[in-house]
């Protein structure tokens, strides 16, 4: 057994170092930015000055979390779906 399998991370007994890099890039991977179109939060709840539609914009958000998100309600803005996420902020991801 190479020497990088063999040790493990504090807390981590039963998975090995490589195990754990390995699978937070993967998640990395899902947690990471896409551009979307939609109104502003205040312009979602009408405390915005628009007098007609309210313009669309372009947002930054995690793709896994707001794909997850859609899935529950596809017609509403998420703002804990903005990137950086925290999964991403944890993994030490930069916005």
């Amino acid at each position: 057994m190479a020497e990088a399998e063999k040790k493990t991370v504090p807390g981590y007994p039963v998975r090995n170092l490589p195990e754990l890099i390995k699978d937070a890039k993967d998640v990395r991977e899902l947690h990471k930015p896409q551009e979307v179109e939609g109104i502003a939060w205040e312009c979602y709840q009408g405390d915005c000055e628009h007098d007609d539609e309210c313009p669309s914009e372009t947002f930054w958000v995690c793709a896994e979390c707001y794909g997850l998100t859609a899935e529950v309600d596809p017609e509403m803005y998420h703002a804990s779906t903005v990137w950086p996420c925290k999964t991403a902020t944890t993994l030490g991801v930069a916005a």
